[in-house]
């Protein structure tokens, strides 16, 4: 029984942390800028920044590397400063893969 209860914990677990990425994911999606940390005359903090950081924690490096073919060009772009900030990929790379889209960014 407690394995069955361990698994069932485990399996809740990683559910809720892979629909928390795909939220996170779909909302950034919706947004028509890349905005910085504050934005605005007062420095008000952007809301789509903050779900970047939240991306940024909780996907992981593929992925990361998989949102750079992503449809949102706000989403290849987050995706891109993650893995260049976290030097998983070199800025060089990330705008070779951009280039080779038929998409605006």
């Amino acid at each position: 029984m407690s394995n069955r209860l361990l698994i069932l914990l485990v399996s809740l677990f990683v559910m809720s942390s892979c629909y928390e990425t795909e939220s996170l994911i779909e909302s950034i999606a919706q947004s028509d800028f890349v905005e910085c940390k504050n934005v605005g005359y007062a420095g008000v903090r952007s809301d789509v920044y903050a779900k970047y950081e939240k991306l940024s924690k909780k996907a992981t490096q593929d992925e990361l590397l998989q949102l750079l073919d992503h449809e949102s060009p706000v989403v290849v772009v987050y995706s891109a400063y993650s893995l260049i900030d976290n030097k998983v990929i070199n800025p060089e790379e990330v705008f070779r893969r951009v280039l080779q889209k038929d998409a605006v960014v």
